[in-house]
């Protein structure tokens, strides 16, 4: 081994190699090192750099993936043993820094094989998708830090738990979600990112600050890296109210009706109008206080009572001529038939 070797060597174990561009400025110094050498070096570490997960693959497949990245495999054929032992000894480096950076890393991140539920240090749960990545801070660090920020690839469905004095935000390469509300969906894929709000209030931003909205439940946003789209929610319109079954009687029969079959609840003064005038009228309400009620909110009729111990005096009932034809009579009471329903 010579002296630029054992020098390199002795930068890597005591943990100095990345002081100052150590390895590089010995390379640079030492007269058995030439330029090419160092670009050659210089476009490994580049390459390695490039490729976010070599630290968790093995190392051969970590060393081909730095061939496909940078082309270097021809290159490096032809470099002598020497050589060949300081690419190693960079690779070598790689791995310490590796496993340094490990230990000192303060984020978890969990990657999602199949679909599952996960649940964050502030017990908050987000149902991640197959293949999904979740990362955040170290259950302590999580715990303690103001903003609660998760970063994301993937999609997940969040149920965040509520801290008003901790903002909750979902950030992904292009975009970010701060919380609101409680729960939403966030998709994300390369430079597309998707926020479908489901409860409450998020505000969907990109990370440069140019677009911004805050979505209320329904509401969807999206990003693409150009095309910046709004989705608002349109809820259905409200179901039209029920129809009231009624019958088209006249007032003479409305008063006969209510005279036998509420005699005990509703007292007829001689006042009211005995006319063929015809009125809708629900025949089906049978309670006094409610039949009264009803008949008040007929804009055909008018309607006079006075309340007694034991129901109501009827002052004045009469109608306003509507043009319709009685289709039930005190007679069809009478004999059993029923009004409609």
């Amino acid at each position: 081994m010579n002296r630029l070797e054992e020098k390199i060597l002795q930068y890597i174990i005591s943990g100095r190699a990345a002081e100052d561009d150590a390895i590089d400025r010995e390379i640079r110094e030492d007269p058995s090192f030439d330029q090419s050498d160092f670009d050659l070096l210089n476009k490994i570490w580049t390459g390695a750099d490039n490729l976010k997960d070599y630290r968790r693959l093995p190392h051969d497949t970590a060393w081909q993936n730095i061939v496909n990245e940078t082309g270097v495999e021809a290159e490096v054929r032809k470099m002598s043993s020497t050589q060949s032992w300081l690419i190693a000894a960079s690779m070598i480096g790689l791995v310490v820094f590796g496993a340094y950076f490990l230990l000192q890393n303060p984020y978890v991140t969990h990657h999602a094989v199949v679909a599952e539920n996960y649940i964050l240090p502030d017990n908050t749960t987000v149902a991640l998708s197959e293949g999904t990545t979740i990362r955040h801070l170290k259950p302590e660090q999580f715990l303690q830090s103001p903003q609660r920020d998760v970063f994301m690839e993937g999609e997940g469905t969040f149920e965040v738990m509520p801290d008003s004095l901790r903002p909750f935000t979902v950030i992904t390469d292009l975009t970010s979600v701060n919380v609101l509300g409680t729960r939403f969906i966030y998709r994300a894929t390369g430079d597309y990112s998707e926020s479908e709000n489901l409860e409450g209030q998020v505000r969907f931003a990109t990370n440069d600050g140019t677009n911004e909205v805050v979505l209320n439940p329904g509401d969807k946003a999206s990003y693409d890296g150009t095309n910046w789209e709004v989705d608002r929610f349109e809820p259905p319109p409200p179901p039209a109210p029920p129809v009231e079954p009624t019958n088209n009687i006249s007032i003479g029969d409305l008063i006969e009706i209510l005279g036998d079959r509420n005699e005990m609840e509703l007292e007829l003064m001689p006042s009211v109008d005995y006319s063929d005038v015809v009125v809708p009228v629900n025949l089906n309400v049978i309670d006094a206080d409610s039949l009264i009620m009803d008949l008040r909110d007929n804009p055909l009729i008018t309607i006079e009572v006075i309340p007694t111990n034991f129901g109501y005096k009827i002052t004045t009932l009469r109608g306003q001529p509507s043009g319709l034809t009685a289709d039930y009579t005190f007679d069809m009471y009478r004999a059993g038939v029923p009004p409609n329903q």
